[in-house]
């Protein structure tokens, strides 16, 4: 059978139920985590997660900073007023020639994310009044004679060119020649395993930015439209999981990396929804939010602690049902459990401790699951899953 260059088999493409596993698994990773900062809250958000009572505060001063702010308070739900100002002020610093740039920050990016977030707050039901025709056109114009773009000044690059052309795809009819010339540099890019080249080697965030950026302008990541593409990008990306459910960078293997994992976490999210966040209103969230901690001991023939806290960030009281459980992988099913069922008050906060013995042989994992009650058994957050090992 022959396979022309760039397209992906079936047999090597990753299903979706895979997909959702490998997202579902990050969810969990981030149910560990005490606070996130703006993009995690709105990878997190896109995935249905509430973030508001874990969403660090943040500050701006340039652009790119108002933009992150931007697109991490609607994230968040944060009140109408402040991200209207937000909105306001991010639009007062565009110049005549359409670019945000500021004295001491004239790099693309501060044009490139002020657009995205923009045209991202306006999708979500927010008055966004800007020149939009200007800015579009001042990207474009800083694409390189090889196709690629430099947003920070450090030179042209995987990231930069697919952050522009996140930009770029609500404006694909203007500039048809632009997105194809830039594709066509990240194929050159592009290593034989489907990930992307960073300074010289294969880096899962480059390749997570391609997949945002693919999603973003309609393409499938695992099958996108010409020739030219090598191997399987998500599978690519993938490899660079860990079991906690994290990510890795290639140069501390085997050790979690917030920037990696929070780059994988933007696009399984829109892997995960086969869409882009930026172009789209953000789902509806539970309201709860789950935070689960641990005494670091998960050892097998070991006594460890769980912490396990409880934020209800809507104005309603919410009954919920928590289960800390020993989950025997082998039998695929619980072996012991302790569960707490409780009513939340609106704006609330429960905080609960559990005490486990593991067992000295075996494979299992701690679970623990927020549902609504035994009888439905409805998810009210994403579980979360730690090894044991």
């Amino acid at each position: 059978m022959l396979i022309l260059l760039g397209m992906v088999s079936s047999a090597m493409a990753v299903s979706v139920e895979d997909i959702r596993n490998k997202t579902d698994l990050t969810l969990s990773y981030y149910n560990q985590q005490v606070a996130y900062d703006d993009w995690q809250g709105l990878g997190l958000r896109w995935l249905g997660t509430e973030i508001a009572p874990k969403l660090e505060a943040s500050s701006a001063t340039i652009a790119s900073d108002y933009a992150r702010l931007l697109l991490g308070q609607i994230a968040a739900g944060r009140p109408a007023v402040t991200v209207n100002a937000t909105i306001a002020a991010l639009q007062g610093m565009q110049g005549p020639g359409g670019d945000f740039n500021t004295v001491g920050a004239v790099t693309l990016n501060q044009t490139i994310w002020p657009v995205i977030a923009l045209n991202f707050a306006a999708k979500n039901g927010y008055a966004v009044s800007y020149d939009q025709a200007d800015a579009a056109a001042y990207i474009a114009a800083q694409q390189d004679a090889g196709g690629g773009f430099d947003e920070s000044g450090w030179g042209v690059d995987v990231d930069s060119t697919a952050h522009a052309l996140i930009a770029l795809s609500s404006y694909q009819s203007d500039y048809p020649q632009a997105i194809d010339q830039a594709l066509s540099y990240l194929k050159s890019q592009q290593d034989l395993s489907g990930g992307f080249q960073s300074w010289g080697s294969v880096s899962p965030d480059s390749t997570a930015a391609v997949i945002e950026a693919l999603i973003a302008l309609g393409h499938d990541p695992q099958s996108p439209s010409g020739t030219g593409w090598k191997g399987n990008m998500v599978q690519a990306m993938l490899g660079y999981q860990l079991e906690s459910g994290a990510f890795y960078a290639p140069w501390t293997a085997g050790i979690a990396n917030s920037i990696t994992t929070r780059s994988a976490l933007l696009a399984l999210g829109d892997l995960a929804q086969n869409k882009s966040k930026y172009h789209n209103t953000l789902p509806v969230t539970g309201s709860l939010a789950l935070t689960v901690t641990n005494n670091g001991n998960l050892h097998p023939d070991s006594d460890t602690g769980i912490n396990v806290k409880v934020n209800n960030a809507s104005g309603n009281n919410i009954d919920f049902l928590v289960i800390t459980a020993l989950y025997d992988l082998s039998a695929n099913k619980m072996k012991v459990y302790t569960s707490l069922s409780q009513s939340i008050a609106a704006q609330g906060v429960i905080n609960a401790q559990y005490g486990l013995s593991l067992p000295s042989a075996g494979s299992y994992e701690l679970r623990v699951f927020v549902w609504n009650n035994w009888t439905d058994r409805t998810p009210l957050t994403a579980a979360t899953i730690m090894p044991i090992e």
